[in-house]
């Protein structure tokens, strides 16, 4: 098969583009796949790329690109299969008249609309709804990440998703027994330390303010406590909010902000660290590598984390998006070394069972194969 996975940006450090990039390397292996974007910034990913340069830059040229795809388009014809993900992507091999190439759509689902305070940003996730609404329409077949939103388009749409959760681990790329000795050398302040991480992009949705926050009331109970923040900024305004959030509360010595680590370091990460959190308010999959390493995560109980983290099992999911509650649960954790090593346990086998991206990429080919069927 000749298969294309077409997506707006294709840059490590971001979850989707991460998945991408490992779906993509290893249907490579049997069918003939190619990465399309408008932004590629991954170096030597071995697999076959395509980056078409839009107008108006990266962010205006992402919202318009669809009325500027003709060369798109026309490329996509040479393909037996369209993976498309996010807007704008997912509507270009479907507008203004549907190619004859079967178009696979993935739905992670969308935050609502009044979850955002700027109207920029509601005016977007309207605009978002609108497109992917029609995506789910006309797609040949529609993936769904999470029960919620295949609930969502059941009732909505009349349509039928399938269920198949595509954010996976990669086990040979993540070792639980790697050293993280290089990163003590280069952060001697996280020696003998109870650490909290977060790996992810900076981004005001996923709430690090809350993060730093909770940490200052962790540290009144466990003060040999640190935060670090790992990954890019998406927003640089609100990377400066966080760094005047520290300097305000006296927290440069405990939190640390590493930006964009490399791919090596990443499992380093997540070996050094005690536990992992995440304060979004919304994930179509929460991010399961940890699991993968051995580390209990602590996430807001949402509905679609409920599928990544079980709580009292692999990790605690906490009711209110408030520090005192994230902190109440970092407390339990960090305080307890035998329910942390529990919870770590259980959390890989869990993955290793359910999230070996092997296993995903054989469920996901064969769906492929049998949409050709069809046709």
């Amino acid at each position: 098969m000749k298969i294309a996975f077409m997506h707006h940006t294709f840059i490590e450090g971001s979850g989707i583009d991460s998945v991408t990039y490992q779906l993509a390397k290893r249907l490579n292996t049997e069918h003939e796949v190619t990465v399309i974007s408008f932004n590629n910034e991954y170096d030597n990913s071995g697999i076959p790329t395509i980056e078409y340069k839009v107008p108006f830059g990266k962010v205006y040229g992402a919202v318009f690109s669809p009325f500027f795809a003709r060369e798109v388009r026309q490329d996509l014809k040479q393909f037996d299969v369209v993976i498309t993900q996010l807007y704008p992507c997912n509507i270009i091999s479907l507008l203004p008249t549907k190619l004859r190439v079967k178009t696979i759509f993935i739905e992670w689902g969308l935050q609502p609309s009044y979850a955002f305070s700027g109207l920029l940003d509601r005016a977007y996730i309207k605009l978002l709804e609108v497109a992917h609404g029609y995506a789910i329409r006309h797609s040949d077949l529609v993936i769904t990440a999470n029960s919620e939103t295949t609930q969502f388009i059941k009732s909505k749409y009349s349509i039928t998703p399938h269920k198949l959760n595509l954010y996976g681990v990669d086990f040979n790329y993540l070792n639980k027994d790697v050293g993280y000795s290089s990163l003590l050398e280069k952060y001697p302040q996280l020696k003998n330390k109870k650490t909290i991480l977060y790996l992810g992009r900076i981004t005001p949705h996923k709430n690090q303010h809350l993060l730093i926050e909770a940490l200052e009331i962790t540290q009144k109970t466990i003060p040999n406590t640190v935060l670090v923040l790992v990954g890019r900024a998406s927003s640089e305004q609100y990377r400066e909010q966080l760094k005047k959030l520290i300097k305000h509360r006296h927290l440069q010595d405990t939190v640390i902000m590493t930006g964009l680590v490399s791919r090596e370091d990443v499992p380093r990460w997540y070996a050094l660290c005690d536990i992992f959190v995440y304060a979004s308010s919304w994930e179509g999959y929460m991010n399961p590598e940890p699991l993968a390493m051995g580390k209990p995560i602590v996430g807001y109980n949402a509905i679609p984390h409920r599928e990544t983290v079980q709580h009292n099992v692999n990790g605690l999911l906490v009711n209110e998006l408030t520090p005192e509650a994230f902190a109440q649960a970092q407390v339990m954790l960090l305080s307890d070394d035998e329910l942390r090593h529990t919870m770590g346990v259980a959390g890989y086998k869990w993955a290793k069972e359910n999230l070996d991206y092997d296993k995903i990429v054989e469920h996901f080919s064969n769906l492929i194969g049998g949409q050709l069927k069809k046709g």
